[in-house]
């Protein structure tokens, strides 16, 4: 357990200084919360993150905008095959690019993508080998916000999570899931 705990401390605490690194004083404050549920290749995965304000947002035309924002968050997966290694965590942080298009019927659509990293309990979760604690991720979305401030987001993401080829076998895991975000300062 101690040398779990050598490895995992201080790669939690790069992924941390990564991610605060790149936040400004304003925009220190968490934005929104979201969960995720997920389900591919015999795996089940659940999640919760942290948003925070943009790092930066763009227009793109008279009514679209793109912005960067960073996320970090947790997750657990659960195997539903495979006698060992049926669970692990994860830990994460992505920053997600957002592209905002026009309002259509008090909705505001969306499409956003990521690449970011992840931090594994273990390299083995039921068939999958992983090799490695330290995992990229890339995912692409779709959703729409609603809501009277649009303080809701509801949408779908398609996600990969592998090592790169870091070091094999590099099973990966790679699976759709849905994504319900709260915003607690929302415009």
């Amino acid at each position: 357990m101690n040398s779990m705990r050598s490895i995992i401390a201080p790669r939690l605490l790069c992924v941390s200084a990564m991610l605060l690194s790149g936040l400004s004083e304003r925009a220190m404050a968490v934005e929104g919360v979201f969960v995720t549920v997920g389900s591919g290749q015999d795996v089940n995965v659940y999640g919760v993150a942290l948003s925070w304000a943009p790092w930066g947002t763009w227009p793109v035309g008279t009514d679209w905008s793109l912005s960067l924002r960073p996320t970090a968050g947790v997750a657990w997966w659960d195997s539903r095959k495979g006698e060992s290694n049926k669970s692990l965590g994860a830990v994460s942080a992505y920053p997600i690019f957002r592209l905002d298009m026009a309002p259509i019927a008090g909705m505001v659509p969306y499409l956003e993508a990521s690449v970011g990293v992840n931090l594994l309990s273990h390299t083995q979760i039921g068939d999958h080998h992983l090799s490695t604690a330290f995992q990229f991720g890339e995912f692409g979305g779709i959703g729409f916000a609603f809501g009277d401030k649009r303080q809701f987001d509801l949408g779908v993401r398609y996600q990969h999570v592998s090592n790169a080829d870091i070091k094999k076998p590099n099973d990966g895991l790679t699976y759709p899931s849905i994504v319900f975000q709260y915003r607690f300062d929302s415009r």
